[in-house]
C-alpha cells in the first residue's frame, strides 16, 4: 500500500500540492482492521492528480468531475487497488435536508464537513508532519470510547441522512452513538428533518445498511431511535420482532448465490412494521417503483399463506414442496422463510431454495409427442408429474420418471 502512496505523494510534490490518507481508511487503519480501497483528499486539484498517477501506474482512470472527485484502479496489484482522489472541499446547506453546495477549501473546512469525529481523521502523505494523524474533532478519543460523534449540533438537521449512517458506522463497529448524538437524532426525527430527504436517498441509505455486513444491528438500532417510526409520521409504526432481520443477516452470504436481492428481502420485512396502507406507503417512500411496490406487497402477503403450508405435512415430501413453492415468487419464497417462527417450516423453505428450485424435468415435451401422445396441455401436466415422482422417490431414475411422466400424459389426454 505504501509504494502507491508514495508515488501519489511525489507527484503531488512536484504539482505543490499536499496530499493526505481521509476518513475511513484512516479510521480502520487506527482500529487494526482490513483496509481494501484508499481515499485521499488533494488540496489541489484532485481529478489531475489521479490522471498524472493513472498515466504513470497505467491505471484505470473514472472521473467524475461535478464533484472535483476521480477514482483510480490498479489492476496489477492483487488484489486490484483502488484509489479515491478527490479535491479538498467545504460544503454549506441552503437549508435543511438539501444537498450542499460546495467550494474548494484547505484540510481543515474539508474534514469539519464530514460527518463523525471517527471519519473525520487525515494522515498527511509528505511534507512536514507526514504520516502522523491530524485530529482536530478527538476521533481517536471517540474510537478509544466507542462511540459515534457527529462534528457539530446541527449535523443531523442539516442532514439527515447521518441517522443512517450513525447506525451503519455503530453496527458495523460494535460502537454507539454517543449520548449527546442520541438526543440530537431524536429531536432531529421530532423537528421533520427526514420529511425533505426523498425516496432515492433513503433508498441508497437503506442499500448502504443491507450492503454492509451487520444490517439487522443498523435496523435496531434506527427502531431505538425513532427513525422508521419518523419516515412515516401518518402511520403508527409498530416494531416487528427483530429475529427475521437476523436471520436476514445470517443468510446474507447465501442470498448471492441464489441471485435474490439481500435489499429488497430487508425492505419487505421493513414493511411488515406497518399495517397494509402504511405498506404501501412505505414503498414509496423507500424510492421503489410501482411495479416494485406491487411485487414487494405481494411477496408480503402470499408469504403469510406458504407459511400455513410449510407447517403442513404435505410439505415434507420434496415433490409436493417444489410444486407448491414454484407457483410462487423466489421472495416470497424467501420472505416466508424469514418470517418462519418454527424451525421445520424454515428449514423447508431453504431446501427450496438451496436446491428443489433447481430441479427440472427429466423428460421433454417432444419426447411424449415422439411416443404417441398428442400435443396438449397435458403434456406440462405429465412433465410436472414425473419430476414430482423423482423428488418424491418414486421414479429413482431418469427412465422411471419418463415412464411416469408418459404413463400420466396418455391418461389425461384419454380424458380430453
Amino acid at each position: 500500500m505504501r509504494g502507491p502512496l508514495r508515488e501519489i505523494a511525489g507527484l503531488a510534490a512536484e504539482r505543490g500540492e499536499r496530499a493526505y490518507l481521509v476518513g475511513g481508511v484512516v479510521r480502520d487503519l487506527l482500529l487494526e482492521r482490513p483496509v481494501h480501497d484508499l481515499d485521499l483528499v488533494v488540496e489541489g486539484d484532485g481529478p489531475a492528480l489521479a490522471r498524472a498517477f493513472a498515466r504513470r501506474r497505467q491505471g484505470e482512470l473514472r472521473e467524475h468531475p461535478r464533484f472535483g472527485t476521480a477514482s483510480v484502479t490498479i489492476r496489477q496489484d492483487r488484489p486490484p487497488l483502488r484509489i479515491d482522489l478527490a479535491t479538498a472541499r467545504k460544503e454549506r446547506y441552503a437549508h435543511p435536508g438539501a444537498l450542499p453546495e460546495t467550494g474548494p477549501a484547505a484540510l481543515e473546512r474539508d474534514l469539519a464537513r464530514r460527518d463523525f469525529s471517527i471519519n473525520a481523521m487525515a494522515v498527511p502523505l509528505h511534507g512536514s508532519g507526514a504520516w502522523r494523524v491530524v485530529d482536530p474533532f478527538d476521533g481517536r478519543g471517540a474510537l478509544a470510547a466507542r462511540r459515534i460523534r457527529a462534528l457539530h449540533p446541527a449535523s443531523y438537521r442539516d442532514d439527515a441522512t447521518r441517522i443512517f449512517r450513525a447506525v451503519r458506522f455503530a453496527a458495523r463497529l460494535r460502537f454507539q452513538p454517543a449520548a449527546a448524538d442520541r438526543r440530537r437524532i431524536r429531536d432531529a426525527l421530532a423537528a421533520g428533518a427526514l420529511d425533505p430527504i426523498s425516496g432515492a436517498r433513503v433508498r441508497t441509505e437503506l442499500e448502504k445498511i443491507y450492503g454492509d455486513r451487520h444490517p439487522a444491528r443498523a435496523v435496531a438500532g434506527l427502531e431505538r431511535l425513532g427513525a422508521l417510526a419518523a419516515l412515516l409520521p401518518d402511520h403508527r409504526y409498530i416494531p416487528p420482532a427483530h429475529r427475521p432481520q437476523r436471520r436476514l443477516e445470517r443468510l446474507g452470504p447465501a442470498l448471492a448465490s441464489w441471485k435474490l436481492s439481500l435489499t429488497a428481502a430487508g425492505i419487505g420485512l421493513l414493511a411488515l412494521g406497518w399495517k397494509r396502507a402504511g405498506r404501501a406507503a412505505f414503498g414509496r417512500r423507500a424510492g421503489l417503483r410501482a411495479e416494485q411496490r406491487e411485487a414487494a406487497a405481494t411477496a408480503l402477503e402470499r408469504s403469510s399463506r406458504l407459511l400455513r403450508y410449510l407447517e403442513g405435512e404435505s410439505a415434507s415430501r420434496a415433490g409436493s414442496l417444489h410444486a407448491r413453492c414454484r407457483a410462487e415468487s423466489d421472495m416470497t419464497v424467501l420472505l416466508a422463510l424469514l418470517r418462519a417462527d418454527t424451525r421445520i417450516a424454515a428449514t423447508r423453505a431453504q431446501r427450496y431454495l438451496e436446491t428443489l428450485r433447481h430441479a427440472r424435468p427429466a423428460v421433454r415435451g417432444s419426447d411424449l409427442i415422439r411416443a404417441g401422445v398428442p400435443a396438449g396441455p397435458w403434456i406440462a401436466r405429465a412433465l410436472a408429474a414425473g419430476l414430482r415422482a423423482r423428488l418424491d422417490g418414486r421414479a429413482p431414475d431418469d427412465a422411471a420418471e419418463a415412464a411416469h411422466a408418459l404413463a400420466v400424459a396418455r391418461r389425461l389426454a384419454r380424458r380430453t
